[in-house]
Order: structure tokens, then sequence, then C-alpha cells
């Protein structure tokens, strides 16, 4: 299988070329910018399946995710082809107590509302012949390059603070990135259309444990913080997304798409941003 994988940033994409080639697929990276548009389009129309992977959070990320996610689905009505769309577990909405299953709707309460809406359009788009697959990983680590854990990393490196909002007691599930390579793979070679799948490892964690993780990695000069929410958003941190609960207990990608994380745990001394 040819597979364009479409990623602004281009953190997360070199995982997934990886295991696409391991698994004998060939991949093609393209960045989604203005410059790139053109050959977005005849990649689109070359390979057999489309992956995009949403940017890092910003005031306007979801303008611009939702443009793509568009533009690509308008390439590919009535071609059959697969389009893997990177949505995240919060469109699940505040958790609570209880945790997200594959039963689990969509929630206007969503952090990350735009997901909700391209989602909905994936969903849709399986009436105009495309293959549409969605997979909603929870907090993402192992990727030096991107993510929200790499963040805080790269904030405690530069200001020697650990920072997290609030109490901290928000509660995420988490999933490694290799993880998340692995089940985009399985869900390009085994999920049927229309299907959409939480990922996560199994690993629940506060937002003050992440914090404590990131003050540990980094040496005993970095201290733990606490912030306001108006502050992580100037620092340029997902405010929403570490003051909501998110955990997620979904086995259907194990039992459908037989995906088996294996990463090491966040928590662990082994585990990296």
């Amino acid at each position: 299988m040819k597979v364009a994988v479409v990623e602004p940033t281009h953190g997360v994409a070199p995982h997934v070329s990886a295991a696409l080639t391991q698994a004998g697929h060939h991949s093609l990276a393209l960045a989604a910018s203005p410059e790139d548009r053109y050959d977005i389009r005849r990649a689109v129309h070359d390979c057999d399946a489309v992956v995009y992977l949403p940017t890092d959070w910003t005031p306007d990320a979801g303008r611009h995710e939702t443009r793509w996610v568009a533009a690509i689905v308008r390439e590919l009505e009535g071609s059959g082809k697969r389009f893997l769309y990177l949505s995240d577990a919060s469109v699940a909405g505040p958790t609570g107590e209880d945790a997200a299953n594959e039963d689990t709707g969509l929630s206007k309460d969503s952090p990350h509302p735009w997901r909700v809406d391209n989602e909905r359009a994936l969903a849709a788009a399986v009436w105009q012949n495309v293959h549409s697959i969605v997979l909603r990983p929870a907090l993402l680590y192992g990727s030096s390059g991107t993510g929200l854990v790499a963040r805080l990393v790269a904030y405690a490196d530069q200001m020697g603070e650990a920072l997290y909002v609030g109490d901290g007691s928000a509660r995420t599930s988490t999933v490694h990135i290799d993880d998340l390579a692995a089940l985009i793979v399985a869900a390009l070679e085994r999920a049927p259309e229309g299907s959409s799948f939480f990922a996560a490892s199994g690993e629940v964690v506060t937002w003050r444990q992440v914090a404590g993780w990131v003050a540990g990695s980094r040496g005993n000069a970095c201290q733990l913080r606490s912030i306001s929410a108006d502050v992580a958003t100037a620092a340029g941190l997902d405010a929403d997304l570490m003051t909501t609960d998110c955990v997620v207990n979904d086995d259907s990608p194990r039992r459908r798409l037989r995906w088996r994380p294996s990463g090491p745990p966040l928590l662990s001394p082994t585990a990296t941003a």
C-alpha cells in the first residue's frame, strides 16, 4: 500500500512512516502548508491511502485542521480510498469518574470541538465512497518533536519549571508514539469504513503526576509549579486539555485490529517525552 502521510509539524510522521515501512508499505510524507497544496492533491491521487496527523495545539489550530481535512475528503470522493484521521480522545468530553469506550459518543463539551466536527464530516464521507477511519489517541508521549508532553519538557528545559494547571488532579490515559504508529498501520490494513477507535495503553495519570515525571526527568534543578489556565494558554499549553478528565477504557482496537501496545509507561524511568 502506498500511503500519503500529511502532517504540518513532522513530529509524528517519521514514526508512522517507519511503522509503515516495517509492515511492507510505502509512505510519502507531506507537510500541510499552502506551498504543498498541489503536492498533496497529486499525492492523494497517486496513493492508495491518506493519513492526516494534526498539528500541535494553537489558538487557531482548529481552523487549519478543518480546512485540510475537508480538502482531502474532496480529493478522495468517489475513490473508495482510505482516509485515516488522527483525532484525539478528548472528543468524548469530560469523562469524570467514568471512562470512554467504543460506545461513547461525541461530546459538545470536548475541549477540541473542531475535531468533533471533523469526525462527523469523516462519518458522512462514507456516503461519498471514502473509506474513512478515525483514531482517538490519549495523551501522546515518546516523540520529542510534537505533543503536549514534549512542550512541557521543552518549557522545563528552558525555564526550570514543570507545570500543571490548578491542582493537577485531572486524569488522562496515555499512549506511546510507537504504539500509536502500530495502530495506524493496523487500522489502515484492517479497519472497516466509518470506524473509530480510541488509542490508550491502559495507564492513567494525573497532570500533576505528569509534571512530576517531567521534573524528575530534567534533574534536581527543575521545580514543580501550579499555574492558572490563562498562564498556561499564554505559555502555548492546552489548558483545557490539562484540566479535563480524559480516561479511556476501550479494548476494541486490541479485539478488532489485533493491536498490542508494548511501549514503556509514561511514568516509567525509560519513557521519553
